[in-house]
């Protein structure tokens, strides 16, 4: 998922972008000022910042040879030469299914943008010849070839009217224009549904949430209703990636997700997020932390204050009824979404097909299951999906897990499993007690006898509480200063 970025043509050393932050960077301050010096003659065309869109280049030549990894983007090159009547096409190739972004070129061409399945640059010769000939054929333009070569770069104009669509369809190869989404199943109804798509070159745009993806401020403002509310769209498509940093500086519901509690490194998470492995067959039904905190010696860690949690529950006598299965299954959908927030949405709708059919009385369509699912999704990638409906509750509100198991831990029973998490908690429970007399005492430390009583104000705690966790250290340390006090009296 990174590209390469240069100042200008003649740098040999790059910076590195994650592949939804391109659209910031056509907009940004410094591509304005360049590209307007550009326009007005002060500046050359190869003093312009460029990238290379197909992948992450090492410091030095811009080669084949030096591409270390693969973006997952092939970028065509619309020249205007060869398309005299672009301007009038390239509203229709924006609608693909397989357009992520499309922007314009400093020669007045257009560049466009398709996510695909690539995983080593080795396949992006197949790719790139696969996607260009369709691409090519569907609208009758011609693809610039010299642009094929993976470290080819280009000149970065600015852009604020580029197209991005977060919703387009991963282009894998000999799939042709589907927007297959790989699921595993032996119903002939899912067989159907997928099936429906795979004649069809654009997608019904009607749901206010999918209009209008070239203007994001639009977009967000509008009003998201609660899952069991949704209006129906049976043609939405596959999510994309998208910035985990840009949901973090919002201050929204998905700071109950990606925080410095749940990942050690929530910088160095970003990277994988919302990749299509449907290989991976378990799903969190629980909130995880990061394996991060444990080692071989140690599989439990104590997270102070505790950590809100999601917790989905299946047993053998849960039914999902008629009258609540938009609304149990949008709850699911969430919680599952919360405890995997890398998985991608194509991951998360497999299970929820699965729960459909295996708990409901009467399961819904997989177009109702794929409207949910996608709903809740989308929501969640622009901030606006509110965990706190489906953190697990008590009587006095949130109730928070203060014990978290590593995902390695293979041992006792359910009921041992809580034994030695009641045990922690009780034990680091009392260090943190301990820690808070020491540090009552060394605050009272003010020229004034340190008591008990003293003690147990300065905290807010009852004489109890102190008498309970004063260890002979804690006892000795207060006592002792008592002494240097009445030594410093008498003399």
């Amino acid at each position: 998922m990174i590209f390469t970025y240069y100042p200008n043509k003649e740098s040999y050393q790059p910076s590195y972008f994650l592949i939804w932050e391109l659209p910031q960077l056509l907009t940004s301050g410094t591509t304005r000022e360049s590209f307007e010096g550009f326009k007005s003659g002060r500046i050359t065309k190869e003093q312009l910042p460029i990238i290379i869109a197909s992948g992450q280049v090492e410091p030095g030549r811009k080669t084949n040879d030096n591409v270390r990894y693969h973006s997952g983007v092939i970028m065509l090159d619309l020249d205007r030469k060869d398309n005299p009547d672009i301007e009038n096409k390239i509203r229709y190739i924006n609608n693909d299914r397989f357009t992520y972004l499309s922007f314009s070129s400093p020669n007045h061409g257009y560049k466009v943008c398709i996510y695909t399945s690539i995983e080593d640059v080795k396949e992006h010769d197949q790719y790139y010849g696969e996607i260009s000939d369709y691409y090519s054929k569907t609208y009758n333009i011609k693809c610039d070839k010299r642009c094929s070569n993976i470290a080819r770069f280009c000149f970065l104009p600015f852009d604020d009217k580029y197209y991005h669509n977060p919703l387009s369809s991963k282009y894998s190869l000999k799939i042709g224009t589907s927007a297959q989404l790989s699921l595993k199943t032996n119903s002939e109804e899912r067989d159907m549904f997928y099936a429906e798509g795979r004649d069809n070159n654009t997608y019904t745009n009607s749901h206010p949430l999918f209009t209008d993806n070239s203007n994001p401020e639009k977009r967000d403002s509008l009003p998201i209703p609660s899952s069991s509310t949704i209006k129906r769209d049976t043609n939405t498509l596959p999510l994309s990636d998208f910035s985990i940093s840009s949901l973090i500086k919002k201050g929204t519901y998905a700071d109950l997700i990606f925080n410095s509690t749940r990942y050690k490194n929530i910088m160095c998470a970003i990277v994988p997020i919302f990749q299509e492995d449907n290989s991976r067959n378990h799903l969190d039904y629980s909130t995880r932390i990061d394996e991060a905190y444990f080692n071989e010696d140690k599989q439990t860690y104590f997270v102070a204050g505790g950590l809100p949690v999601c917790q989905i529950r299946l047993g053998r006598t849960f039914k999902i009824k008629t009258g609540n299965r938009n609304k149990t299954l949008g709850c699911l959908s969430m919680k599952l979404i919360s405890n995997n927030p890398f998985a991608s949405c194509e991951r998360i709708l497999q299970e929820i097909l699965s729960i459909n059919e295996k708990y409901s009385e009467e399961p819904l369509s997989v177009k109702e299951c794929n409207d949910i699912v996608r709903y809740n999704y989308y929501s969640f990638l622009r901030g606006k999906l509110d965990f706190s409906k489906v953190l697990r509750q008590n009587k006095n509100g949130i109730s928070n897990q203060y014990v978290f198991f590593s995902r390695k831990y293979k041992g006792d029973s359910q009921k041992e499993k809580h034994k030695i998490a009641c045990n922690e908690y009780k034990a680091e429970k009392k260090t943190i007690k301990k820690e808070m007399i020491y540090n009552a005492i060394q605050h009272l430390k003010t020229g004034s006898k340190i008591i008990i009583p003293k003690i147990a104000e300065f905290l807010g705690v009852s004489e109890k509480m102190i008498d309970r966790n004063l260890t002979p250290e804690l006892k000795e340390l207060y006592k002792s200063y008592n002494r240097l006090l009445r030594k410093n009296k008498k003399t």
